[in-house]
């Protein structure tokens, strides 16, 4: 009888134990045991930029990266603190400045909302808002129906350079830019296409000439010296601004071996005209200069020349340059 106990024990005994193998403890079956899940870490958030200058008024865009284990979600909730209650930052992180902000500096802040206790900030600098002085630009052209130029008058900022064009009509050439009053500089006073800075209100011009005319630069005066057989006198011919030339007697008469000089000015010729010389000969051939100059009042540079021959007719006018 006990010897059948002891084997009715073991038998049981070796039952269990293969339930145990081919059950183990936890559930499941065979050898597929349940899947375990990792949830996300949030090690770190970085705003981009981590400092920005914003004006007043103004507004600046941030990004941020969270970072860490298990591909944590990237949304953070944003705040923006140091600034007056006006100055706020949007859920996508847009930072707007308001216009009547005292703070130098405020702080952006980005918190992670896997993990709100990372976070991750930035500064932005508060400009003042610099405001340009502007000024009226008037653009004038001369004579008025010789061309075309790219830039409308009217209000420009003072200081900074604006691009301009001056494209001339056919059968006429660009000879400069000039400043009519105020104050105004050009890049390259010389080419039809430069740049215009003004620094107050200022009225500029686009100058023409026929084409194939020999346009040689500012001057101030004319003299004419006579060494011909004859008596003549200086006149000064200009363009109008319709396009028209007049012509005024500058001098009295001037002999033999003598020399004078004109200012068209003080005969009434606005300043920044195109002038030519043209010498009259009593009872002869009058001779014209073939140089056109811009007449600056006040230029020290006199256009010279001589006038000269045996006879009456066959005289000659010659250009001896600028002085």
């Amino acid at each position: 009888m006990k010897v059948k106990n002891g084997f009715v024990i073991f038998f049981v005994v070796l039952i269990v134990l293969f339930s145990a193998c081919t059950n183990p403890v936890g559930g499941g079956s065979g050898d597929n045991p349940p899947p375990v899940t990792n949830s996300p870490v949030v090690t770190g958030v970085t705003i981009n930029p981590a400092t920005a200058e914003v004006s007043k008024g103004g507004t600046q865009q941030f990004s941020a990266t969270v970072t860490g284990n298990n591909n944590p979600a990237q949304t953070v909730t944003w705040t923006v603190t140091g600034g007056v209650s006006e100055t706020v930052i949007n859920s996508n992180g847009l930072l707007t400045v308001a216009a009547n902000e005292t703070a130098k500096t405020l702080t952006v802040k980005a918190v992670s909302t896997v993990e709100p206790s990372v976070s991750g900030t930035a500064t932005a600098t508060v400009k003042e808002i610099v405001v340009i002085p502007s000024s009226i630009l008037t653009i004038e052209q001369y004579p008025a129906s010789y061309g075309v130029v790219d830039l409308k008058s009217g209000s420009y900022s003072q200081n900074t350079p604006i691009d301009i064009k001056a494209t001339p009509n056919s059968g006429y050439q660009f000879i400069g830019w000039t400043v009519r009053a105020g104050t105004a500089t050009f890049g390259k006073p010389a080419n039809a296409n430069t740049t215009v800075t003004i620094g107050s209100n200022a009225t500029i011009r686009a100058n023409y000439l026929a084409t194939g005319a020999d346009y040689r630069g500012e001057i101030g005066k004319f003299s004419l010296n006579v060494t011909g057989a004859f008596v003549a006198r200086l006149n000064i011919s200009y363009l109008k601004g319709d396009g028209t030339w007049a012509r005024l007697e500058a001098t009295d008469d001037i002999n033999v071996g003598n020399t004078k000089t004109a200012d068209p000015g003080d005969k009434g010729i606005p300043d920044g005209s195109v002038v030519r010389i043209y010498s009259s000969v009593s009872g002869g051939t009058a001779r014209e200069g073939d140089e056109y100059f811009m007449y600056k009042k006040g230029s020290s540079k006199t256009a010279s020349y001589t006038h000269s021959g045996t006879t009456l007719v066959g005289n000659k006018l010659t250009f001896d340059g600028i002085k």
